[in-house]
């Protein structure tokens, strides 16, 4: 099942019905869900209390509390959701300000690798806070290699199955080589 919110239909009211209402009583426990976000964003606070926020279409970038939706209320609707995974993609800037984290260890590998049978959610933003999502010739580099990386490219172990840890190795080394060769700018995933 599909919820496409394009443009216009991409208001504040519409995206927060579709997190709070729709998705929690379409996904079950054994689905997979994927939100994918492209447009603008505005971070605001200091670092230890910074937040970033989804600018939809109608979103005042100069009211970001009002009129966008804050990366923590986004991690609270994904969360209460009974999916087996969610994935959580936002193709502009803002870091992970407020979005589940965690920095694996060398040896934690294998366990994120063999997460395809436990509860799991990822989220991936195109850019730090302090960056700009940036496109060459007209499709956005964190896009391009989202794209790309679920294609099959980021499949680094060769074994015919994209995990999250390959995605976000692939995503982030992709995006920050193409931002460097292409434009001569830094993005980081």
């Amino acid at each position: 099942q599909v919820t496409l919110l394009l443009n216009e239909e991409a208001t504040r009211v519409r995206i927060l019905d579709v997190l709070s209402e729709g998705m929690p009583t379409a996904v079950g426990e054994r689905d997979r869900v994927l939100v994918y976000f492209a447009g603008r964003s505005v971070t605001r606070g200091k670092e230890d209390r910074r937040k970033t926020y989804l600018m939809p279409m109608a979103g005042d970038p100069t009211r970001p509390v009002g009129t966008g939706i804050s990366f923590p209320k986004i991690a609270k609707y994904l969360a209460a959701l009974k999916a087996k995974h969610t994935t959580f993609m936002a193709d502009a800037p803002g870091g992970a300000v407020g979005l589940p984290h965690t920095t694996p260890k060398a040896d934690d590998q294998g366990a994120l690798r063999d997460n395809r049978n436990s509860e799991a959610m990822l989220c991936l933003i195109a850019a730090r806070h302090d960056q700009r999502a940036l496109s060459h010739e007209g499709v956005g580099l964190f896009t391009a290699a989202f794209l790309h990386g679920i294609g099959g490219a980021a499949d680094l172990d060769a074994n015919a199955l994209v995990t999250g840890s390959e995605l976000v190795r692939y995503v982030n080394a992709r995006v920050y080589d193409s931002a460097k060769r292409h434009l001569a700018e830094t993005q980081t995933p």
